[in-house]
């Protein structure tokens, strides 16, 4: 009885007091809160009471609650002190070594869990035009229209209409990581590998998987064919407009 009450006095001088006591928790949080598939999520443990706790372990519960990845802990006990930290990693995959699906995840521990969104990394490819002229160089565009970094894909293909591949350039020296709305140019200067401009026509580009026609014409070829003759008195005669038998069509003069 006398230790009960000996308890109870010394909580109401600590609430008297303002002090607080320390409880043994463990903290997690995760580097962010969004991921691209296949990213690996860094899970951080804070030992935020004041005496050393011991490593705990974390598992992963996929939208429906189940339980579907915690990592094989150590044999033997770990601990960490006030204050320290402890970083494990997911890879994303479940407990098959497949990777997860698209959604919402939990990372729990005991004390709690933090929530992250797995999503697909989106990725817009095209060209600036559709129809180009000899000797112009085509911009190849890869725009990150999704919500998280992604990686530009790397490796152009360039076929004639014959299905003949005429160019191929590994990009992957030039790999970067987009962030959303970031945009990285890729050019061809319409030569094929062993340098030589490669003729009119009608060509398939091919980046990451995706498609892209451009068409290259003769700028002499594809130059407007309407015509005017200007007469010394600065009267215009519009050669498109002339028939058989007819003369040119006389607009008002600007003599």
């Amino acid at each position: 009885m006398k230790a009960i009450i000996a308890a109870v006095a010394i909580a109401a001088l600590i609430a008297l007091s303002g002090m607080t006591v320390a409880t043994e928790r463990m903290s997690i949080s995760t580097d962010r809160q969004v991921y691209s598939a296949g990213e690996t999520v860094t899970i951080t443990l804070v030992n935020q009471c004041r005496s050393p706790l011991e490593l705990q372990g974390f598992w992963v519960e996929d939208p429906a609650g189940q339980c579907i990845y915690s990592p094989v802990l150590l044999p033997f006990a770990q601990y960490i002190n006030p204050g320290e930290e402890y970083d494990y990693y997911w890879d994303q995959s479940d407990y098959e070594g497949n990777q997860v699906a698209e959604g919402f995840y939990s990372v729990c521990i005991n004390e709690g869990s933090a929530r992250i969104e797995i999503v697909q990394p989106s990725i817009d490819i095209s060209t600036s035009k559709a129809v180009y002229d000899m000797g112009e160089e085509v911009e190849i565009i890869v725009t990150n229209t999704g919500e998280v970094a992604a990686v530009a894909p790397s490796g152009i293909t360039v076929t004639n209409d014959r299905g003949e591949t005429v160019f191929t350039e590994n990009t992957l020296a030039f790999l970067r990581i987009l962030q959303p709305g970031e945009a990285v140019e890729y050019i061809w200067d319409q030569r094929d590998d062993s340098g030589k401009p490669v003729s009119t026509g009608t060509y398939t580009i091919t980046l990451g998987g995706e498609d892209m026609t451009v068409t290259i014409l003769d700028e002499a070829a594809h130059a407007p064919t309407h015509s005017a003759f200007r007469p010394a008195c600065g009267q215009v005669f519009d050669f498109d407009s002339v028939k058989p038998g007819l003369p040119p069509k006389r607009p008002n003069s600007i003599c």
